[in-house]
């Protein structure tokens, strides 16, 4: 069953849901903590009682909380500017316009949805993959399947929190926190995540009282260097490289890391 999704997001983990939903439902936590939550695609597709989202960057937190508490408006929008392609893309011109001020939450919701749908992510400003699809046709899928997004949505707390206050808010016996940290020494995020920060997500989790599940890239060396040898690594065909006739696909490995198994 394909997953929901509402925008594309550097270092997605869509991959990683089966994964994720199974160490979750093991730990037999009744709350479900995005800590780093990114394009929200994790929460849209874990079943969880209760389910936390934060991140970081206020344009994210935005976005989520529209959705949650004016679904109709923002979908207008989205209708607005999809009528056809060249409509979307003259979007493109309003989206690059310098000194556009005094943007209301909606407009601010709908131009963070536009900018990571025209490009792979950092607000439209980073790289895209040769095999990526139109993102007119991604985001006309977005729309169809927008009900179920909002309906998953509207169940959500919704934080913009650093994640050590988040620790503090909401670490409890029944919690579970999923940590997919932002890549160290990219560029893709408004925020950057370092070593330091890495040492003291370390700490945090080696005391919390509820449930965890950590993942990194497995060729970032940061990761082990500062968390040791993962519990285990799952892999899966790599679908933003192209596969060569006769030739093994190429494959993505995660390092996983939880105080469950």
């Amino acid at each position: 069953m394909p997953h929901l999704k509402l925008i594309k997001y550097p270092g997605s983990k869509s991959s990683l849901i089966p994964t994720i939903s199974k160490i979750f439902i093991d730990s037999q936590a009744t709350t479900f903590i995005d800590v780093f939550g990114g394009s929200g695609i994790v929460s849209l597709n874990i079943d969880s009682p209760k389910t936390i989202y934060n991140d970081i960057n206020k344009d994210l937190y935005n976005l989520f909380k529209v959705i949650k508490y004016y679904p109709d408006l923002l979908l207008d929008q989205m209708r607005k500017w999809t009528v056809d392609k060249n409509k979307f893309h003259e979007f493109e011109e309003i989206f690059n316009s310098k000194g556009v001020i005094n943007l209301t939450n909606l407009d601010k919701a709908f131009r963070t949805f536009y900018g990571f749908s025209i490009g792979f992510g950092g607000m439209g400003s980073t790289y895209r993959t040769n095999n990526e699809k139109s993102t007119y046709t991604q985001t006309l899928k977005v729309i169809s399947n927008y009900n179920s997004i909002r309906a998953k949505i509207s169940q959500w707390t919704i934080e913009n929190l650093d994640f050590k206050d988040l620790f503090v808010k909401y670490d409890d016996p029944k919690a579970f926190f999923y940590c997919d940290p932002p890549y160290s020494g990219k560029d893709w995020y408004q925020d950057s995540f370092d070593t330091k920060n890495l040492e003291e997500l370390k700490s945090i989790l080696s005391n919390i009282k509820g449930k965890y599940l950590l993942s990194f890239n497995k060729s970032d060396p940061v990761a082990e260097e500062t968390f040791g040898p993962p519990k285990f690594v799952v892999e899966f065909e790599d679908q933003n490289r192209k596969k060569i006739p006769n030739e093994t696909a190429p494959l993505r490995r995660f390092s996983i890391y939880t105080n469950i198994l």
